[in-house]
């Protein structure tokens, strides 16, 4: 046992879920894209990929960019938490600019 309780180990049943879970999304698409091919519109499906395709670079992007910036073990956490105490950083300094003081 460490200090936080956990036993740093990974054991047979670990390993099995960890597979599982990174096989899902595989499975999700070898089962519906031939459906999706079969009963879609001919155009749609391409499309579709291409547009969920664009979507992914522009965050890939952005990830990549906020790793060259932020080092910290919390990695996706960390990148949000940055993220959004700047945006409320300059939030708040837009509201104390409009606000009169009377």
């Amino acid at each position: 046992m460490t200090a936080t309780g956990l036993r740093p180990t990974l054991s047979s049943r670990r390993v099995v879920f960890l597979v599982v879970a990174a096989a899902a999304p595989m499975a999700a698409m070898v089962g519906n894209l031939p459906l999706a091919l079969y009963l879609g519109d001919g155009a749609g499906t391409p499309g579709a990929f291409l547009l969920a395709t664009l979507v992914l670079l522009c965050f890939a992007v952005g990830y990549a960019a906020m790793g060259q910036r932020v080092v910290n073990t919390g990695a996706f956490y960390t990148y949000v938490a940055r993220g959004w105490a700047s945006h409320r950083r300059s939030e708040r300094r837009t509201w104390q600019c409009c606000r009169t003081t009377r």
